[in-house]
């Protein structure tokens, strides 16, 4: 695996840790959402190192060519971009990715906002982003055996 899979993985252990060890002082809502997010963004971005994906060619495409390589507006649909050129049905792809948005919000809410991530919230969003973490495992997974 990539190093940034494997900081992706490292991310998604801490949040299951702090998850695990749930006690009087909290659960750490903000900072587990930042986490959350980050393990996502992080095991996108090995996907498309991995594929070798040809960003600034990308971002020209869509029109973004001012904006930075692997940018949090972008990468989503880099993603899906790879997935449908592999003959991944759009719908396969929504399934996982529709809920990327939500992630984002929250990881923004958390880091930027005066109000606080609730327990459902992020608890919604953890798994959303559990089925995402595994959906991409296996694309990586994948092409690692294809090699």
């Amino acid at each position: 695996m990539s190093p940034l899979s494997n900081k992706s993985d490292e991310n998604i252990k801490l949040v299951e840790y702090v998850l695990d060890e749930k006690n009087e002082s909290g659960t750490f809502f903000n900072a587990l959402s930042s986490r959350l997010y980050y393990s996502v963004f992080q095991k996108a971005k090995a996907l498309l190192l991995n594929r070798k994906f040809e960003y600034k060619a990308f971002l020209k495409e869509i029109k973004k060519d001012k904006d930075r390589e692997f940018s949090h507006g972008t990468i989503k649909f880099a993603i899906k971009k790879v997935l449908l050129k592999e003959n991944i049905s759009n719908d396969e792809i929504n399934k996982y990715l529709s809920h990327w948005d939500n992630i984002y919000r929250s990881r923004r809410k958390a880091d930027y906002e005066t109000v606080f991530i609730t327990e459902n919230e992020f608890m919604e969003n953890y798994e959303y982003s559990k089925n995402i973490l595994d959906f991409l495992d296996e694309k990586i997974i994948v092409e690692i055996r294809k090699k």
